[in-house]
């Protein structure tokens, strides 16, 4: 459309219909694109509704109690002792993961530097 209006000054001819033509389609843009924000906010809305999507297998109770263990792991050598509440800290979690390296952040950066480590599982 641009490059018609362009066009059509450059040759000195009258351009107010292609100008016009160009404001309406303009116009039609800022519906479409007002429109299309409106309905992506309704499924962002809606997305919000839907919970976590899990396999059949999986047992259906109140809590997480009765789900099978299917596999545990831990570094060779780290033995990590649980505490009362079954919960561990951040850096419990990064180790059993072998995810940081603390012995090389200390000897860069000082007391309680680490490395974090990629875990490709």
């Amino acid at each position: 459309m641009q490059k018609r209006i362009a066009a059509a000054k450059k040759a000195k001819e009258d351009a107010t219909e292609l100008l016009k033509e160009k404001a309406e389609v303009e116009k039609e843009k800022a519906g479409l694109v007002k429109a299309a924000e409106e309905k992506e906010q309704v499924l962002k809305k809606k997305l919000g509704t839907v919970g976590n999507i899990i396999h059949t297998s999986v047992p259906v109770d109140k809590n997480e109690d009765n789900n099978p263990v299917l596999k545990t792991w831990a570094p060779e050598g780290i033995v990590v002792e649980e505490k009362k509440d079954g919960l561990l800290s951040h850096h419990e979690v990064l180790l059993r993961l072998d995810g940081y390296a603390p012995e090389a952040g200390v000897k860069v950066v000082g007391h309680r530097g680490y490395f974090l480590r990629c875990v490709v599982g």
